[in-house]
């Protein structure tokens, strides 16, 4: 197998970090639906419950610059227990590629492309994703920066149009349900997408980026997609308020709203481009 040796610069992975949290908008409905309009709160707390685990990711990428997440497993492990433990990650790495695919796949195919078979769809992602890998990190992580803007960019103009539906009494009542909820939703949110992270210790040695650096853009990626969850959390509740728990992709409720005048609905399919 041969190993990429492309290079990214620091920019390039500071905004495909932000970019791979920012995709998890999708799922936000794994915390929602049991933390309902506190939904908000276990995001920043799940955000600080997080950086512990950065700061040791970052330490490795700093003490092992040159080294991705298996080569390093070798190195700490042995040679022998190191590649079990590169197997469990590998196999993570895999039903989590898995999963996240079945889902986009099934977004695409119930809300824009009813009459397409879903194996179809899921054929399409995952030759596009072979093509990327198979020309290198580099092309990858090309259009990060362009995809974390223009989500962003979708974000805030919903948010603009939704103003009108917003209502601060959603977020009503504040820090009455049992702690169990609390503890549970930052535990999911701590997990998905910020425990995922960790796969960014694959690109290690493709960093053109000094080793005391890399801490410096993984958290600014980590900060700008965090809070364009957290944003979207908040929109989210304050539009549908209580009844948050019961859709299975709030955003996507939240965009179906957008109606003005009958000249600018559908909005909805913004949603895959976030």
């Amino acid at each position: 197998m041969q190993i990429d040796k492309g290079k990214i610069s620091g920019i390039q992975f500071m905004f495909t970090v932000a970019c791979f949290i920012q995709s998890s908008s999708l799922l936000t409905s794994f915390f929602t639906s049991i933390t309902k309009q506190d939904s908000w709160i276990v995001v920043i707390l799940g955000f600080v419950m997080s950086i512990p685990s950065l700061l040791i990711y970052t330490y490795i990428m700093k003490i092992f610059p040159d080294k991705n997440l298996m080569e390093i497993n070798n190195i700490v492990f042995g040679p022998i227990i190191g590649k079990v433990v590169s197997v469990l990650y590998l196999w993570f790495f895999l039903t989590l590629s898995a999963l996240n695919t079945k889902d986009l796949g099934d977004f695409v195919q119930k809300t824009t492309m009813q009459n397409t078979p879903p194996i179809i769809i899921l054929v399409v992602f995952i030759l596009l994703c072979a093509w990327a890998v198979r020309n290198g990190v580099k092309v990858v992580t090309r259009y990060s920066m362009f995809f974390t803007l223009i989500a962003i960019l979708i974000v805030l103009s919903t948010i603009f149009f939704t103003i009108n539906q917003m209502k601060i009494d959603n977020f009503l009542p504040m820090l009455e349900q049992p702690k169990m909820v609390y503890i549970q939703g930052t535990h999911i949110i701590s997990t998905i997408p910020f425990g995922e992270l960790i796969v960014f210790l694959m690109i290690n040695p493709n960093l053109e980026i000094e080793p005391k650096k890399r801490r410096k853009y993984f958290f600014y990626g980590f900060i700008v997609g965090g809070l364009t969850l957290l944003i979207i959390v908040l929109r989210d509740t304050a539009v549908l308020g209580n009844t948050i728990k019961i859709f299975a992709l709030p955003p996507f409720e939240t965009l179906r709203l957008i109606s003005i005048h009958s000249a600018l609905s559908r909005v909805e399919v913004l949603l895959q481009l976030v």
